[in-house]
């Protein structure tokens, strides 16, 4: 996690919903209130109310860090909360396309101590852009940046162990899993049949699986609706990009090749353009949504 000493360090500067977009970046919802949680237990935020998107609209790929940090002055009936600790990311930095939205997953993780039981707190994440160059608009050493925060309840009545239990399992499954590479550039794809990218352009996507037990996860190839800044891409279009599975089974400790198939029409507006898709894998159960993106950059011949 980024300490508070190397946000400073960016300089930043917080902006407004009214002019988020003006600068490149946004995050919804702005607010979060999420009831009734009880000691012991760990939840996922887009699980209990609304998934958590960051927007970003800048001219170029950037990274977009997160932080989590306790109020100021906290929203009245609210306590600030006692420890940052209790909310956990599932990246500290993402990456994004210009126009990309990015959902991040926030669990909270309330201790096991009776002192909390009917107890309100508040709590801020706030997300700042890492300009990878220096963008139109943007001075130099300013970071844009932008804000939510996740008010919260404890009930007063413990979780079961078994339920904890189970969503730490899943946890600890999302943090060991990566999908690679973030970027996939294929140049000379063939148009008019069906290719095997694997077999006859020596590419592939792979899921790395360093539990120790195998994980199930659910692949989709998706047009990037949406993402700018890349005028000579046109988004996939369906069928165009397909997957040999939709379901992967990665064995403990494992790599796993996800293989695809493209096929572009034998047509004239077909030739030696340049296309884009996104391949997304998730573990996706009743407690917790982890999402993973690989961006997919074609050149037909």
């Amino acid at each position: 996690m980024l300490s508070r000493k190397h946000f400073l360090a960016l300089g930043l500067l917080m902006i407004t919903a009214a002019n988020a977009m003006a600068l490149g970046l946004s995050i919804n919802p702005g607010e979060i209130i999420v009831d009734n949680l009880k000691i012991g237990q760990s939840y996922d935020v887009s699980k209990l109310a609304r998934p958590l998107t960051i927007n970003y609209y800048g001219g170029m790929q950037n990274d977009l860090a997160m932080e989590v940090y306790p109020p100021k002055d906290p929203r009245p009936g609210y306590e600030v909360i006692p420890d940052t600790s209790w909310v956990l990311l599932d990246k500290d930095v993402y990456t994004a396309l210009p126009g990309e939205s990015v959902n991040v997953a926030v669990v909270l993780k309330i201790p096991n101590d009776e002192k909390y039981f009917g107890r309100k707190f508040d709590v801020r994440m706030r997300c700042v852009l890492k300009p990878r160059a220096q963008e139109e608009g943007v001075a130099f050493g300013l970071a844009p940046a932008v804000e939510t925060r996740i008010l919260f309840s404890i009930y007063k009545e413990k979780g079961s162990q078994e339920e904890q239990d189970r969503l730490e399992q899943v946890i600890t499954k999302s943090r060991n899993i990566s999908f690679m590479p973030t970027e996939l550039i294929i140049k000379d794809v063939p148009v008019g049949r069906k290719v095997d990218v694997k077999k006859e352009l020596k590419k592939s996507m792979k899921l790395t699986n360093l539990n120790d037990e195998a994980v199930e996860m659910e692949i989709k190839c998706i047009p990037p609706e949406g993402v700018g800044g890349f005028p000579d891409y046109l988004p996939i279009k369906d069928n165009m990009i397909t997957l040999e599975k939709t379901k992967i089974k990665v064995k403990s400790n494992q790599v796993e090749d996800v293989k695809f198939y493209v096929n572009f029409p034998d047509k004239e507006e077909y030739h030696n353009k340049h296309f884009m898709a996104i391949c997304e894998a998730a573990i996706n159960t009743d407690v917790l949504k982890t999402q993973y993106r690989v961006r997919i950059f074609l050149t037909t011949k």
